[in-house]
């Protein structure tokens, strides 16, 4: 269902963004850098930072369906194959010149909870860095990667 695949998907991330995240910013894994998940339908497109901070790296994580298929022809147990996107946008203040260089760690770290990796239910394929760049108080960098996930009826 798509409740399972979501959930899924952000587990896969957040595991792997928690233990890999934290030393990177002098934490630990109870301290990761924040995300925040959002929902496309009340998007704005500002890279605003939970509780407006600015002083601190965090993450946006962002799930799109873009595709889906039915994948057989009989009338009872039809399969529908689900495609979409996993977009993880990493923010980290541009006060110095570290920015860009602690953007590409975290990045790092995940693109990492995509490659080559499936849940039980969930496939991930083609993850790729997206360079932004600065944009006001904040270094941008995204990680996306595509997944597919089946369900039947």
């Amino acid at each position: 269902t798509l409740d399972l695949a979501t959930d899924e998907i952000l587990k896969q991330f957040t595991e792997t963004w928690n233990a890999g995240s934290a030393p990177l910013l002098g934490g630990s894994p109870l301290t990761p850098a924040a995300i925040e998940y959002v929902d496309f339908t009340n998007w704005t497109g500002r890279p605003l930072p939970p509780n407006n901070k600015n002083d601190r790296a965090w993450c946006r994580i962002a799930i799109a369906h873009v595709s889906g298929a039915q994948r057989t022809l009989r009338t009872e147990g039809e399969l529908f194959e689900n495609l979409g996107t996993v977009t993880v946008q990493i923010f980290t203040p541009s006060k110095d010149n570290a920015a860009p260089s602690l953007a590409q760690k975290l990045a790092t770290v995940a693109k990492r909870a995509f490659m080559g990796k499936r849940t039980p239910n969930v496939w991930f394929s083609n993850p790729r860095y997206q360079e932004v760049g600065r944009e006001g108080v904040w270094y941008q960098l995204n990680v996306t990667s595509d997944f597919q996930w089946d369900e039947r009826r």
